[in-house]
């Protein structure tokens, strides 16, 4: 857990600069590739059968493409910057009673 949210930490963090975030999309991109082996060798192994690997190859597709997506429209999410990534400052004021 700790590990997912360290990734989801540096990812937010990645928004604020457009070479960052294309870095942690095409890392991403490259785990989904690696995961499509694995599913691959589970198939060869006869973990999985060939329906099974087929609808999750399917869906690590349309994640890629989804990544790619966003790679290629990088400049539209990093535009936000960091003023959007922030909650804005409130003032807490704590009454003592007298």
């Amino acid at each position: 857990m700790a590990q997912g949210n360290q990734y989801a930490a540096n990812f937010r963090d990645s928004l604020v600069y457009e070479k960052s975030f294309v870095s942690k999309l095409s890392d991403a991109d490259a785990e989904q590739y690696e995961t499509e082996h694995w599913i691959e060798t589970a198939l060869d192994c006869a973990y999985v059968t060939e329906k099974e690997a087929r609808a999750l190859i399917d869906r690590l597709a349309e994640i890629g493409r989804m990544l790619n997506g966003m790679i290629e429209k990088a400049d539209s999410f990093c535009s936000i910057g960091a003023r959007t990534l922030r909650e804005e400052t409130e003032e807490y004021l704590v009454h003592a009673e007298a």
